[in-house]
């Protein structure tokens, strides 16, 4: 998968993203906690919080382009594909 894609804004955008989350729960909120990352893409955001914090994270997402991407960068995580388009 060829990083390119995320290059631009993307990469600071879910930096700043993941700051201020963290900025507003705390860091000892993410320790060894339980998420739920919903349309998730591949799962950057999640990723970051497992490598950082020890979380054991869900994720979910509706479009069936994103598995393989989500595999690359999260080959240890099972990804939900829940396409509220169809009946699950």
């Amino acid at each position: 998968m060829s990083t390119a894609q995320f290059e631009g804004g993307y990469i600071p955008w879910r930096e700043t993203r993941i700051k201020k989350i963290v900025s507003v729960m705390g860091e000892g909120f993410f320790k060894d906690a339980t998420g739920l990352e919903l349309g998730c893409g591949y799962g950057h955001t999640g990723r970051e919080l497992i490598d950082r914090f020890n979380c054991k994270m869900t994720f979910a997402d509706g479009r069936p382009t994103h598995p393989a991407g989500f595999a690359k960068i999260n080959p240890d995580q099972e990804l939900m594909l829940l396409d509220q388009d169809k009946p699950w």
